[in-house]
């Protein structure tokens, strides 16, 4: 194997792997927004942001 096609295949692999990164950050950053509301949400120790029968009782 030469080296341009060394060359080549390596730079093959990055490109995939970049684009599985960028694919796997798309899945993540979108997934909070295809759960909705109460889907892992965190709320402030205050209470304020949580559902009214969680900020009533505290828990």
């Amino acid at each position: 194997m030469g080296p341009s096609k060394k060359a080549a295949m390596l730079g093959a692999i990055l490109v995939t792997l970049l684009l599985l990164a960028i694919l796997i950050g798309v899945i993540v950053g979108t997934s909070g927004m295809i759960a909705g509301p109460g889907g892992g949400e965190v709320f402030s120790a205050d209470g304020r942001g949580m559902p009214e029968g969680l900020a009533t009782t505290g828990r």
